[in-house]
């Protein structure tokens, strides 16, 4: 993204993007992306004499051949919106991606817990069904309930989304609490508590430029843990018959632009882990 542009401001290898243009058609980079400045400065590089035009033709005819195999000259493909609203969301997918999340599902240990109820009701409900004594479930940890952990990078709130900066739709996105709410026996109870945090509120997501000048990645920095957040955790679990801990990373460690450096999980999740594994709640 924006690979001639990066070059300037970025990697600062090139004076400009005039120097850019030229080092990148040079090496055979035939297509841009996201560098508008590019096609201006392409321009410059020739009548300068830092590009041949034999080279541009050449990376013009390599892009025209690929359409012509393609048959995009015969097929443009334009974008058909009543295939897209049959085809995009239909049940067919969906009902596939939730066969695909249930596969990946992986269960190291059972020591006669899961599952905690077994079958539906006949009713429709979609709940499951209850073999006797109401039953309490705590679900907690900073991932319980988050719609950012559910959707992941290239989502809502994300920054990869401009157009929706508060995320998606609330009622589009069901999270673990919301799941387990919905498919619990009729008449049992189920409590949330977040139980610690992953980030620290002073996490520097902003691309910035170090002493030296060269450019300086996003830090994360853990989230402390915090005594008070456990404690109403524990207590919770403490109280249940079940409890539920989801924990894992946040969009700040992993996707586009962003690798985490260790596997650990990050701020007050494994003091959290640590105590409701202490309470003895299943």
């Amino acid at each position: 993204w924006d690979n001639v542009g990066r070059m300037v401001y970025d990697q600062r290898i090139c004076a400009d993007y005039v120097e850019a243009a030229a080092v990148a058609v040079n090496s055979g980079n035939d297509l841009i992306m996201a560098t508008p400045a590019f096609f201006e400065a392409a321009q410059e590089a020739v009548g300068r004499g830092l590009v041949d035009e034999e080279q541009i033709d050449d990376a013009v005819r390599r892009v025209l051949r690929l359409k012509f195999e393609l048959g995009l000259f015969e097929d443009p493909r334009t974008p058909d919106s009543e295939r897209q609203a049959e085809v995009i969301g239909c049940r067919e997918h969906t009902d596939l991606n939730l066969e695909t999340a249930r596969r990946c599902l992986v269960l190291l240990r059972n020591e006669g817990i899961l599952p905690l109820e077994g079958g539906l009701t006949s009713d429709g409900t979609g709940r499951a069904a209850s073999r006797g004594t109401p039953r309490t479930i705590a679900v907690i940890g900073p991932n319980a309930d988050s719609p950012e952990a559910m959707l992941g990078d290239w989502a809502g709130a994300s920054g990869q989304v401009p157009w929706m900066p508060e995320g998606h739709p609330r009622e589009l996105v069901e999270t673990v609490l919301d799941g387990l709410r919905a498919v619990a026996p009729s008449g049992w109870t189920v409590t949330h508590a977040r139980g610690a945090d992953i980030a620290s509120p002073a996490d520097d997501r902003e691309w910035g430029i170090g002493p030296d000048g060269q450019p300086q990645a996003p830090v994360f920095t853990p989230a402390p843990v915090v005594q008070d957040q456990i404690e109403q955790a524990t207590a919770l679990a403490e109280a249940a018959d079940y409890a539920v801990v989801v924990v894992g990373d946040t969009i700040a460690l992993t996707g586009e632009g962003r690798s985490t450096a260790t596997l650990d999980l990050q701020g007050g999740q494994i003091a959290l882990l640590d105590a409701v594994a202490a309470t003895g709640t299943p």
